[in-house]
Order: structure tokens, then C-alpha cells, then sequence
């Protein structure tokens, strides 16, 4: 197996556009009694079969199988293999875990992202904290950009201002603002009077 390595999920607009309703391609899974892997064809039809994803053992058109994606938990990240995502199916009998591996990184976020957007399938508690986690570091890099856009700008106004007239300037915004707010305080205060008469 290859070497564990950060996989980025959705990372790229291009697989964002790649995505859609219908998908179709050989991936490998493992069967529930020979852990191998197994070559199989996957058909996923929002129209035709909605929440599932069936495979099938070369041209047959019986599936050799049907993975309930409604019932399913995902996990994008399996350690054993960076290409590999996993399906795990709970029944009120028994559990089933599918590990199914694309060819490469880019055809295993099509299907991901393909499953993701056009099925009732749930994400494993590990990859909605991952996608959190990606939330958090675009605000802080936006609040980061802000920041050294605002400082820019500042050191820009002092160089064509001057230090002692751009701190003048900053004196009297924040009067100003001041001055603004002890208004809309006063006119709340008398919006209130005039409700209590």
C-alpha cells in the first residue's frame, strides 16, 4: 500500500465543476469475505437509482452488488491508501464497511464529491471537523489579508500626511464616531420614553 499522506478534500475548483448528478468508472473495492481488492464498474444515477451506488462484475447488467448511501457513513481519509475512500453501512443487524480505491486522487474526489452533493450519504465526524478546520484557516487568512491591507494603507497616509497630521486625522474620526453614537443613544433613549407613554 502506498505511504500515508494528507488527503485534501475538494480542494480544486476543477473537480467542484467535474461533479454531477450521474458518474460511472471502474474503481476497486474490498468484498466482505476476500479482503482483496476487487475490480468492479460503479454506476451512480440520482435519477434513476436515488442513494445508491451499485458495481457490477464486468459488462453484467445485474449488480453484483448495492451500497444504500442513505444508510452509509463516509470517510475520505483512509490511512492505508491516499486514493481509497471508505462507505461504512449500519444495518439493525450488522455492520458493513466498504473501502473502495479510485485510480488516483483526483478520480476519488469526483466520486466523493459526486456522492457527497447528490445523496443523503453522512460525513464521519473526522471529516466535517476536517472541513471545519479549512473554514477556520480561510477566516483567518481573510482576517490576516485585512490586517495587512489596513496597515498598508495606514503607512501609505503617514508617508503623504505626515506622522503628526495623520494621528490628527484619527483624533477627530474617532470624535466624530463618538459624537455618532452618543446621538443614536439619545434617540433610542427618547424612542423608549415615548413608548412607555
Amino acid at each position: 500500500m502506498s505511504k500515508i499522506k494528507e488527503f485534501t478534500h475538494l480542494d480544486t475548483e476543477t473537480t467542484l465543476k467535474a461533479a454531477d448528478s450521474k458518474r460511472e468508472g471502474y474503481l476497486w473495492k474490498t468484498g466482505q469475505i476476500n479482503t482483496n481488492f476487487q475490480r468492479r464498474l460503479f454506476k451512480f444515477d440520482k435519477d434513476k437509482f436515488p442513494q445508491q451506488l451499485q458495481y457490477y462484475k464486468d459488462d453484467s447488467s445485474t449488480p453484483a452488488g448495492i451500497i444504500q448511501l442513505d444508510k452509509c457513513t463516509l470517510y475520505t481519509h483512509v490511512p492505508e491508501d491516499p486514493t481509497a475512500f471508505k462507505l461504512v453501512s449500519s444495518g439493525m443487524v450488522f455492520t458493513r464497511t466498504y473501502i473502495i480505491k479510485a485510480e488516483d486522487n483526483f478520480e476519488q474526489e469526483e466520486w466523493i464529491h459526486t456522492i457527497t452533493q447528490h445523496s443523503n450519504v453522512k460525513m464521519s465526524a473526522e471529516d466535517r471537523e476536517r472541513e471545519a478546520e479549512k473554514e477556520r484557516k480561510k477566516a483567518a487568512d481573510r482576517a490576516a489579508k485585512r490586517a495587512r491591507k489596513a496597515k498598508a494603507e495606514e503607512e501609505r497616509l503617514i508617508k503623504e500626511m505626515g506622522l503628526e497630521a495623520y494621528n490628527k486625522m484619527l483624533q477627530e474620526q474617532q470624535l466624530k464616531l463618538t459624537l455618532e453614537e452618543a446621538e443614536r443613544e439619545k434617540a433610542d433613549a427618547t424612542t423608549k420614553l415615548k413608548g412607555k407613554s
